[in-house]
């Protein structure tokens, strides 16, 4: 019997060697793969994050350019169209004034949601993003800036930014310039007035391609979530 029990002893201790060793081994397992699981789903919320910027940046693009062209297009036209196809143009115009201010309150909200990235890749809480904030002494004229819209830096966001050309379409009344130019009787400041005219629609174009530049920065933040962590990165995120 004195030369069996340490035999015994000795496979008491590799039995339950071999337990703690398959639960540590379980427990490093599970957490493995809880954390591929939680990593999987960073990614795919990412993607899913980026298909919904990218997908409001060109909606929200698409109808700024449709907007801006028409009006640029009855300009150019404006004294050599008959009253027919200065009629149609106006008819395009129309349409496209049309579509934006349908779109523009859906346009707004999802900018709001999809594109106020901070640098670190993460949306920013809604109550956060500061709309509604337009000074009545914006000049659309001039470049958005700390000196010449909201507070607290807010001129680079996207958000921001479509809420302050929504605002200048509504101040510049460039439609109505235009008919009342093309029915003014030709008076030696003629030309002077459609250059007027001609620099708001540059004016609201230089905002739009603000919008898209701030838009595209978000963009990119996201796009870095997007991408795949190194193993290294992996496993010192724990």
């Amino acid at each position: 019997m004195s030369e069996d029990a340490p035999a015994g002893g000795k496979w008491t201790a590799t039995i339950v060697n071999f337990l703690i060793g398959t639960v540590l081994a379980g427990m490093v397992t599970s957490a493995f793969t809880y954390k591929s699981w939680r990593e999987q789903t960073r990614l795919e919320l990412a993607k899913q994050q980026l298909a919904d910027a990218t997908a409001i940046l060109d909606k929200t693009s698409q109808l700024l350019s449709e907007r801006l062209f028409s009006s640029y297009d009855v300009l150019a036209h404006v004294d050599a169209d008959t009253d027919a196809l200065h009629a149609q143009r106006l008819d395009r115009e129309d349409k496209a004034i049309a579509d934006w201010n349908l779109n523009f309150s859906d346009l707004l909200q999802h900018s709001q949601f999809a594109l106020e990235i901070s640098e670190d890749g993460k949306l920013l809480p809604y109550s956060e993003v500061a709309t509604a904030r337009l000074d009545r002494s914006l000049d659309c004229s001039q470049k958005f800036s700390d000196h010449n819209g909201p507070s607290l830096g807010w001129q680079n966001s996207p958000s921001w930014v479509l809420d302050a050309i929504n605002s200048c379409f509504l101040r510049a009344g460039v439609q109505s310039e235009i008919e009342a130019y093309r029915k003014a009787p030709p008076t030696p400041d003629r030309d002077t007035k459609r250059k007027a005219i001609e620099k708001k629609l540059d004016d609201l174009n230089a905002h739009a391609n603000n919008f898209r530049v701030s838009s595209k920065k978000a963009i990119q933040h996201l796009r870095n979530g997007v991408e795949t962590r190194s193993y290294v990165d992996f496993l010192t995120s724990w």
